[in-house]
């Protein structure tokens, strides 16, 4: 913001001056003239004539607006993977099918960390040091663990090279996701929907399970997406009630990451240890996550030397 008193430069010179004090006016009207109403002694001049009642002349000043943009804070290491979330390359380990890559992820300083920044996946390239370069074959979230993920590539075309140069994100998976549950009555053990099941996630997504089945330890879901250009993934979870609408048992998906489709087969597991009975259960309620997928392309280079190498 500017300094400058305008009400005192547009205020009348004679409001300070005596009528003895001609010489002093003179001199203001000089400095006023010179460096504010160059516009207005335009209009008297032009044409070679003087009027007595000039014309009202309207200046349009133009103002320069600066943004500051302000870089988020991550520790040091850290690169931005997505708007608010920093990632750090931890760890590279190396066996004969399969080469992951560990990543550790923050969140800017300051930032939310229940927020819903978290990209669904992404695909990678991993480069060694003499030039070859792998597409990613999955990510892997771990639901205990919500800040690490890993990248997996596959070992074969690197011909036995442990040395590492680079790995870059090129395309990020950003997510909408769409929540909510149905339910349907359990129909004795092992449990096997009847009959497909179509759900409206949205106005532009549906969500089709042709397959349903609950055994006593494992459980399979199957799942079609209609709607999503890009695809999506779709995280389920199978709760079981008793006639008082108490737990009872529970069968969570393992949130593998492949790439994004539109229909797909998810394992899931019982998170009750040791059961041996599906006793009391009369409800089966099935929790959906769809994870509306929209592929942004990106360039995040994370340099790999000095990345311990595990085996």
């Amino acid at each position: 913001m500017s300094n400058i008193d305008y009400e005192e430069l547009i205020r009348s010179p004679l409001d300070e001056l005596d009528s003895g004090n001609a010489s002093g006016w003179g001199l203001w009207v000089v400095g006023l003239v010179a460096g504010l109403l160059t516009g207005l002694l335009l209009v008297f001049l032009v044409g070679g004539e003087t009027d007595p009642e000039p014309a009202l002349v309207t200046t349009t000043t133009e103002l320069a607006v600066v943004v500051d943009v302000v870089t988020p804070d991550y520790p040091d290491g850290y690169i931005e993977l997505a708007p608010g979330l920093g990632a750090k390359v931890s760890e590279l380990i190396v066996d004969e099918e399969t080469i992951t890559m560990s990543v550790n992820t923050v969140v800017a300083r300051g930032g939310d960390v229940f927020a819903p920044i978290w990209p669904v996946g992404g695909l990678w390239w991993l480069e060694s040091g003499s030039g070859t370069m792998v597409e990613s074959s999955r990510v892997v979230l771990g639901r205990f663990s919500p800040g690490v993920f890993s990248v997996e590539f596959p070992a074969a075309p690197f011909n036995g090279e442990t040395q590492f140069a680079e790995a870059s994100l090129v395309e990020r998976w950003d997510q909408q996701q769409l929540t909510g549950s149905v339910e349907m009555p359990f129909l004795g053990e092992p449990f096997i929907a009847p009959e497909p099941v179509t759900i409206t996630a949205s106005q532009d997504v549906t969500l089709i399970v042709p397959a349903l089945e609950l055994g006593r330890f494992l459980g399979k879901v199957e799942w079609i997406l209609v709607g999503p250009e890009d695809g999506g993934r779709v995280d389920l979870v199978a709760v079981l009630l008793d006639g008082e609408g108490v737990e009872v048992g529970r069968y969570d998906s393992f949130p593998n990451l492949l790439d994004p489709g539109d229909h797909g087969v998810s394992e899931i597991i019982s998170s009750r240890s040791f059961r041996d009975t599906q006793e009391g259960a009369e409800t089966v309620v099935l929790e959906y996550t769809v994870s509306v997928v929209e592929v942004t392309p990106v360039a995040v280079n994370f340099d790999l030397g000095a990345v311990p190498i595990g085996r």
